[in-house]
């Protein structure tokens, strides 16, 4: 993987890949000056685009197309092509006259909001999203409309005047911490059954990316991976928690929304410094406890959150999966973002 970061050069700061090359394949070879856009903000709430074009299969590489099209290179950004902490921190001086947009997943929405809150974890950049990716609960949770938020020409002209307008809401930051890591997340945390089919996902995504053509396709991919998962049991795997034993998968949920669209629960606040722990039983990933197939049962609500892995396990912060490894783990406030939350 190429490591982006900032070529002095002159009174520039360029984005550019260790080589000194704009990566290959980006739709735009790109000298992206940050202090010049940071000039450009006008009087009111501005939006700065940053997109993963890998994001809905073909549907991220349009948007930034077509965002520059409208704008101008420096507004509509490639996630691939800058070091997000130097657009936030050329932008944080600006108040709440400015927001960044994260265009794709919930992975992309964290990556982003993560970077605004380290350069100013006091009063972190706005940060508001245009979903893309394939479960898009960050962006259920502000506000989005899956049937009135697609990407024609006349929605996405609706989706930026929201994002213009609407209000700002906090959003909480939690970390995991202990066995060697400390991860930070804003959405859910989940280990078991979900976060292996999440896995098996991206492994699949990353190896074939052309079978992922646009999110209804991923959706379906997301599925059927999930077909065949083996039976896994939790309550002997995670001490600490009062894990039923019908448990398939244990998520940390700072938000309500999981899993493309389930609801968790209507107690969820993003913003109460308090994180909530569910059990979920047998069923794919996506959306079957709307259904009444998997009803949630709380077994955990906190400001701290302690447990013990028996084993090693995979789990996923906000929807990209990593591998944990056996000990003592503590789930802790840290800190609070602000997110735009789109009109009703």
């Amino acid at each position: 993987m190429i490591n982006y970061g900032t070529v002095k050069r002159g009174a520039t700061d360029c984005l550019l890949s260790d080589a000194g090359l704009p990566r290959q394949g980006a739709v735009k070879a790109l000298c992206f000056d940050v202090q010049r856009t940071a000039a450009t903000i006008g009087p009111v709430r501005s939006l700065l685009f940053v997109v993963n074009p890998r994001s809905g299969g073909r549907a991220g590489a349009w948007l930034l197309a077509r965002l520059r099209e409208r704008l101008t290179a420096e507004r509509g950004m490639s996630i691939d092509d800058l070091a997000l902490s130097d657009l936030a921190r050329a932008v944080v001086d600006r108040g709440d006259k400015v927001a960044i947009v994260a265009c794709g997943g919930d992975g992309t929405a964290a990556a982003v909001i993560e970077a605004c809150w380290q350069v100013s974890p006091m009063r972190p950049v706005p940060v508001g999203t245009i979903p893309l990716g394939t479960g898009n609960d960050l962006a259920r949770h502000l506000g989005w409309n899956p049937r009135r938020g697609g990407l024609a020409a006349h929605q996405l002209d609706h989706q930026i005047h929201a994002l213009q307008v609407g209000a700002l809401a906090g959003l909480d930051r939690w970390v995991l911490t202990g066995a060697g890591i400390s991860q930070s997340f804003y959405n859910y945390l989940s280990l078991g059954a979900d976060a292996r089919i999440s896995a098996r996902f991206h492994t699949l995504r990353r190896d074939l990316p052309w079978m992922f053509r646009s999110p209804a396709v991923n959706m379906a991919i997301y599925g059927l991976t999930s077909l065949g998962e083996p039976a896994l049991r939790i309550n002997q795997l995670v001490l600490g928690l009062d894990v039923p034993a019908w448990t398939r998968a244990v998520v940390f949920a700072n938000i309500a929304s999981y899993a493309g669209g389930t609801r968790l629960s209507t107690r969820i606040r993003a913003d109460d410094g308090w994180i909530d722990g569910f059990a979920l039983g047998p069923g794919g990933a996506m959306g079957l406890a709307v259904g009444g197939l998997r009803r949630p049962r709380r077994i955990a609500h906190g400001a701290v959150v302690r447990f013990t892995l028996q084993a090693p396990v995979i789990v996923q912060f906000d929807g990209e999966p990593r591998r944990l490894q056996p000990g003592q783990y503590t789930i802790a406030h840290g800190g609070r973002a602000r997110v735009i939350a789109l009109p009703q």
